[in-house]
């Protein structure tokens, strides 16, 4: 009887292989963690467009109550300053005049609040308008128009797609 030899492990032709195969996975997660289009970084967009979405809301919310308080279903500046008390800092409530519109910033975010209630989430100034867009956050803003603010500090609202 002849023996034979059996190998036992793997070649070197296989272990290249297998490295190379590794080596192609990893590049294409870390690819895919980290990016312009990456997982990351849309998880980081989805958290923003729904931290907006929440305060616009809440902002809504004390908007509609204000009117429900008002006289002609209108927002005084008293209305206002009291469903704001707590929502939004003192100083805030102190820049209320009688007079409306007026911008509101809470925490990072500022809007716009009309006397007929219609509240708009301010989203940049006018040169930021195009990175804004590219954001998607024009879909908090109003079905036709982006809420910004121009060179000067006034509020704007630009057609979609200016």
């Amino acid at each position: 009887m002849l023996k034979t030899k059996e190998s036992k492990g793997i070649t070197l032709i296989a272990l290249i292989i297998t490295i190379i195969v590794l080596l192609i996975l990893a590049g294409v997660t870390i690819s895919a963690i980290s990016g312009n289009e990456s997982a990351m970084e849309k998880a980081k967009q989805a958290k923003e467009l729904n931290e907006n979405s929440s305060e616009l809301e809440q902002m809504q919310i004390a908007a509609v109550s204000a009117m429900a308080n008002g006289v002609d279903g209108k927002i005084s500046a008293d209305n206002l300053k009291d469903v704001l008390n707590g929502i939004v800092s003192q100083e805030e409530i102190n820049k209320i005049t009688e007079n409306g519109p007026w911008a509101i910033k809470k925490g990072e975010r500022e809007f716009f609040i009309t006397s007929d209630g219609s509240v708009d989430l301010i989203l940049g100034k006018v040169s930021d308008l195009k990175a804004v867009e590219g954001q998607k956050a024009t879909e908090l803003s109003n079905a036709n128009s982006v809420v910004v603010k121009d060179n000067v500090g006034n509020i704007v609202k630009i057609p979609k797609g200016f």
